[in-house]
C-alpha cells in the first residue's frame, strides 16, 4: 500500500546514555531521512561516533551520561550488584557538569525543529524544550523558570500522559509480563511496536503505517534495540577472517559480549572467556564493546596467543543481524540492545547479567526456553559457572530443546518487529508540528 506523502519535516532526535539507549533513535532518523525528512540526531560526544556510523548529522548535548560506566569505583560497583553505589556514584560524577550548560545545549539542539523525538533518558528536558516553543524537581526547576514555563507539579510523564503524547515502546511484547502481552488498559497513545532493528530502510519509504516519546529499555533504561532502517557504516577490516573463524570446521564457536557494561580488569574478562571456552570445550568470538583489550600489555600478549591458537578472535564491535546466527552460543550480559539481537537470532543464549533491566531480561530468556540458567556477572562468577551452562546448549548440538525454543521465539520476534521502522515513522509524520498549544 502507497503511503500518503507529506510535507518534509525538521526532526531533531534526543537520545543519550549507551549504545542501546542511542541507537534506536539512530535507526528511526536513518528511516525518516529516507522519507525526505531533514534530520538531526543529538548526543552526547562519546555517542558521536555512533551516530557517524549511521551517516546522520549530529548536534552535541553537553555532558557524558553513561561516562561513569568507565570510572573504577562504578566498575567495581556493577561487579558486585551494588545498585544503591553505584547511583551515588552517578550523582557525584554528574556534579562535575554545569547542569546549566547541558540544558543550554538542548536548547540549541532543538532549533528549528517542526518535531522533537525524545529516547526515555530525555523525555524531561524534551519536554521543556517543547513547551518553551509552542519536572522534576531540583536543577530542572530553574531551568524551566528561566524558558517561562510553570513548575512541574506531579512529573514529566505524567505531563506526557496529560498531554497525550504519542509514546513508542521498542520493544516487544514478549516483554511485558508473564502473559508477554502489551496490557490491554494501555492509553491509545503508547504503542509497544517491536524491536526497533536496523535492517533495510528502503520499506520505510513506501509501507503502510499508523502508530513521540521513543522509549524501550537499555542498559541504562533507554531505547530498545539490537545492532543492526539502513545498516550502519561499519568497519569491514577482518570481516573474511571473522567469517572464516565462525565456520570452520573445528570446536564450536560461542559469541562472548557484555555491551557498554566496561570490565574493572581486561586481563580477568579475557581469562575467564578463555577458561570457559577450555572447560566448554568451544572457541570465542569476544566482542568488547567499551571495555579496552589493548592498554593492559598483559592484556595483548593473552590475546595474541590465543588468537594464533585459533581459539579466540576478538572484535570491538559486530554487526549481530549477520553474526549472532552463525555462533553456537551466545554469552551476554542482557543489555536490552544485544538481548534483543540474540532473540532474532535464533541462537540459544547464556544470560550473565550486572544490574538494573539485565537481571530481568535474564530471567525472561529462561522463562522463554532459550536460555538454560541465568550466570550473573558478579564477584562469584566463574569459568566453571559459565561453562556448565554453556555446555548444555553445546550438547544439543542445533537440536535439542533449547535450540528449538530459541528458533520459534526468533520467528516471533521477526515477525513482530518487520513492520517497526514504518509504523513509528508514521507516528512521526503524524503528529503535529510544534506550536505553543502543543504540550
Amino acid at each position: 500500500m502507497e503511503r500518503r506523502k507529506v510535507a518534509p519535516r525538521n526532526v531533531v532526535l534526543l537520545a543519550i546514555g549507551s549504545r542501546g539507549d542511542v541507537q534506536p533513535s539512530c535507526v528511526l532518523g536513518v528511516a525518516l531521512r529516507a522519507r525526505g525528512h531533514s534530520v538531526h540526531m543529538a548526543t552526547q560526544v562519546r555517542l558521536k561516533p555512533l551516530v557517524d556510523e549511521f551517516g546522520l548529522p549530529w548536534r552535541r548535548l553537553e555532558g557524558d551520561h553513561s561516562g561513569v560506566l568507565h570510572e573504577p569505583a562504578a566498575q567495581v560497583a556493577l561487579r558486585e550488584g551494588s545498585l544503591f553505589r553505584l547511583m551515588r556514584l552517578t550523582q557525584a560524577w554528574e556534579r562535575r557538569f554545569d547542569k546549566s550548560k547541558i540544558f543550554a545545549s538542548f536548547v540549541a539542539a532543538v532549533d528549528g525543529a517542526d518535531v522533537i523525538i525524545a529516547s526515555a533518558l530525555t523525555v524531561t528536558e524534551a519536554l521543556c524544550v517543547a513547551q518553551a516553543r509552542r519536572a522534576e524537581r531540583g536543577a530542572v526547576q530553574p531551568w524551566r523558570a528561566s524558558l517561562g514555563l510553570p513548575p512541574l507539579q506531579h512529573g514529566v510523564l505524567a505531563e506526557y500522559a496529560r498531554a497525550a503524547v504519542p509514546t513508542l515502546i521498542a520493544a516487544s511484547e514478549l516483554m511485558c509480563g508473564p502473559r508477554g502481552k502489551a496490557p490491554s488498559d494501555f492509553p491509545a497513545h503508547v504503542y509497544v511496536g517491536g524491536f526497533l532493528f536496523a535492517q533495510s530502510a528502503e520499506r520505510a519509504r513506501a509501507v503502510p503505517a499508523r502508530a513521540v516519546a521513543c522509549s524501550g529499555g537499555g542498559s541504562g533504561g533507554g531505547g530498545a534495540c539490537a545492532a543492526p532502517a539502513a545498516e550502519p557504516r561499519r568497519d569491514s577490516g577482518g570481516a573474511d577472517e571473522l567469517l572464516a573463524f565462525l565456520t570452520a570446521r573445528a570446536a564450536p564457536a560461542a559469541y562472548f559480549g557484555f555491551g557498554s557494561m566496561p570490565a574493572p580488569d581486561s586481563v580477568e574478562l579475557l581469562r575467564l572467556v578463555l577458561g570457559t571456552c577450555a572447560a566448554a570445550r568451544c572457541r570465542a568470538l569476544l566482542v568488547a564493546g567499551w571495555t579496552s583489550l589493548s592498554t593492559d600489555a598483559a592484556c595483548v600478549a593473552l590475546v595474541a596467543e590465543a588468537t594464533a591458537a585459533g581459539t579466540l578472535i576478538v572484535r570491538q564491535s559486530v554487526d549481530h543481524a549477520a553474526i549472532l546466527p552463525l555462533c553456537s552460543a551466545i554469552v551476554h550480559h542482557c543489555g536490552v540492545g544485544t538481548f534483543a539481537a540474540a532473540l532474532r537470532s535464533g541462537v540459544p543464549q547464556v544470560p550473565s547479567p550486572f544490574m538494573l533491566d539485565q537481571p530481568y531480561n535474564a530471567q525472561l530468556a529462561v522463562r522463554l526456553g532459550v536460555a538454560p540458567e541465568v550466570v550473573p556477572f558478579d564477584t562469584k562468577i566463574s569459568a566453571a559457572k559459565l561453562a556448565r551452562a554453556l555446555r548444555t546448549i553445546l550438547d544439543e548440538e542445533g537440536g535439542g530443546p533449547l535450540c528449538e525454543r530459541a528458533r520459534a521465539v526468533a520467528e516471533q520476534v521477526r515477525a513482530e518487529s518487520a513492520h517497526t521502522v514504518e509504523h513509528f515513522v508514521a507516528a512521526v509524520e503524524g503528529a503535529g508540528l510544534l506550536t505553543p498549544s502543543d504540550v
